[in-house]
């Protein structure tokens, strides 16, 4: 009838939204210019994003998962439930879904590519006006782990079709139903 509901906060919206503002504006310009750099000197980050293409994965049912290059001016790129995620504009299937919270510097990887389509590049790099070999004689700081795309899922999968079918024969089997 009369509950009450008590909120509790440790830190008021206003003062967390400047935190990030501020921490963002400190190191985030940072971030993208030694990513840009990395992919202008010919690297990748993360094993699938290069300076002018895109590693995507296609995950068929039963079958292993394909991995094939697309070039820039073949993808699109959006966010939906907490991933960024890249994807072929001629097959929907073909797609690249980076984390926001589990892969390090998502943001910084979106900020990258989406200046690159608002600018109308053909690589990432050329958004920024990052030449190759500016960033040969500086100091990496960050080492980008590689993002596997391949899973096997589809032996799960496969198991699970197997196993379904064989408690639908049993069902029918021990009912003595003919088939």
């Amino acid at each position: 009838a009369g509950e009450k509901i008590a909120r509790i906060t440790w830190l008021k919206y206003d003062e967390w939204k400047k935190f990030v503002d501020c921490l963002s504006n400190a190191v985030m310009p940072r971030i993208v210019y030694d990513m840009a750099c990395e992919l202008a000197d010919g690297g990748n980050l993360y094993g699938v994003i290069y300076d002018d293409k895109v590693k995507l994965a296609k995950d068929p049912f039963f079958m292993p998962m394909e991995e094939k290059l697309f070039s820039l001016s073949e993808v699109s790129v959006y966010s939906a439930a907490g991933y960024f995620i890249i994807e072929s504009t001629k097959d929907k299937d073909w797609k690249l879904s980076l984390s926001y919270q589990d892969d390090p510097n998502t943001h910084a990887i979106e900020l990258l590519i989406r200046t690159a389509f608002r600018k109308g590049t053909d690589n990432i790099s050329g958004a920024f006006n990052i030449s190759k070999n500016m960033g040969i004689n500086k100091t990496k700081y960050y080492n980008f782990p590689q993002k596997n795309l391949i899973n096997y899922y589809f032996i799960l999968r496969i198991f699970y079709f197997i196993f379904f079918l064989g408690i639908i024969f049993s069902i029918f089997y021990l009912s003595n139903v003919k088939i």
